[in-house]
């Protein structure tokens, strides 16, 4: 009865959703439930509008929208988006011996500017700050903020930003996940291919996915991907039940192909390790599923202040934060230089109508803005606690 919010995430999404309701009987509080079904996602806002749960999370939904998300901008090893989908954000890593090798930041930003924020840089696991007189290292990671309008502009002026448009796929592993995306997928146009062990599940995409070839045989064997047109693919996304199968095909595909790799890690336990191959992008959806709930959890929590948190993610050592601001507060009184922010924040960019605004000593935060920034400082709840006392 005391609790603020229940959260029901077994792998049952009836029992999770039953859960739900009894808890708002019998605590009136904040509920959030999980459900996997591709049909319940369908009819997420429908559910929720008329059952009364405050929040329901599918994370195959979930996943399946970030990897076709992955699929549009090919050349980033991550995105995300901010502000209904006005900003994106992506991570490019740098490639040894690759266009941006060697690349002094003061050259990088004169390339981009006006177009996008490099609003983080991380070296050797740590994010460090993003000076001027930095040349760029083999695996160092960039983070750019990009207002999704001008995405195609700022990929052609990103030296190395131009990649081919992805347009068929070979996805490895025929389950819940393969079926959802192809869907998706084929909608869009693309060419798909799915290999699966089992024949019988075989029969049944066949019968489910007239417009998808479907191989039986085995993701593993070499001479079958090579049939199949590893080399000439435009992406590889491994959906196997086995995460470490889908690492060590990612691996073993990039010195064969040119191709888009992706792969599903269920389980966090590689990711220090993992992260640090060369594999394309990796897509975890406990990490997706996780910081859906965090973002809910702590938005609540302000609601009814003078701004609302939207979301949250984490990059490294950092948490990024985007905050909408409802009403006049300490931080829209005074310009950004005037400010009196905390070492540990960084006002990374501001969301004005359809405008990405930079974060310059003379712009101020007015009411009906979103403001994301990042913060070495984790669980930051309201905007106001990025000043000084």
């Amino acid at each position: 009865k005391q609790a603020d919010v229940f959260i029901a995430s077994t792998a049952d999404e009836e029992l999770n959703m039953l859960s739900c309701l009894l808890a708002q009987k019998i605590g009136n509080c904040f509920t959030v439930a999980r459900v996997n079904n591709q049909d319940t996602s369908q009819t997420l806002k429908y559910l929720q509008e008329n059952l009364g749960i405050s929040l329901l999370i599918s994370p195959e939904q979930k996943v399946v929208q970030r990897i076709f998300q992955l699929l549009c901008f090919p050349g980033a090893a991550k995105v995300d988006f901010f502000a209904e989908e006005k900003i994106g954000m992506f991570q490019w890593i740098v490639q040894e011996q690759g266009p941006l090798f060697g690349m002094m930041i003061a050259v990088l930003k004169a390339k981009i500017e006006k177009i996008a924020i490099l609003g983080i840089l991380q070296r050797d696991g740590k994010v460090i700050q993003v000076e001027d007189s930095l040349c760029l290292r083999a695996g160092d990671v960039l983070v750019f903020w990009v207002r999704m309008k001008d995405s195609d502009k700022f990929f052609s002026y990103l030296p190395g930003g131009k990649r081919k448009h992805v347009r068929s796929a070979i996805i490895i592993g025929g389950g819940e996940l393969a079926l959802d995306l192809s869907k998706r997928l084929v909608k869009k146009g693309f060419s798909v291919k799915i290999i699966e062990k089992s024949l019988n599940r075989c029969q049944s995409l066949s019968e489910m996915l007239p417009k998808v070839m479907v191989i039986h045989g085995d993701g593993t064997n070499e001479i079958l991907l090579e049939e199949e047109g590893l080399a000439t693919a435009d992406s590889l996304i491994y959906l196997t039940n086995s995460d470490e199968v889908n690492a060590m095909l990612s691996l073993y595909a990039r010195t064969k192909t040119q191709a888009k790799r992706i792969c599903t890690l269920s389980s966090s336990q590689y990711f220090s390790l993992l992260d640090k191959l060369p594999i394309d992008s990796i897509v975890f959806p406990q990490e997706m599923v996780s910081m859906s709930i965090l973002s809910f959890v702590r938005g609540v929590k302000n609601k009814q202040l003078d701004n609302t948190l939207k979301k949250v993610c984490h990059i490294g050592d950092l948490e990024i934060l985007e905050f909408m601001v409802n009403q006049e507060s300490e931080v829209t009184k005074k310009k950004l230089l005037d400010l009196s922010l905390k070492s540990s924040v960084r006002i990374i960019c501001i969301q004005r109508g359809e405008k990405m605004l930079f974060p310059f000593a003379g712009e101020r935060i007015c009411v009906g803005d979103t403001v994301i920034i990042s913060s070495s400082v984790f669980g930051r709840k309201n905007l106001q606690e990025i000043l000084e006392n």
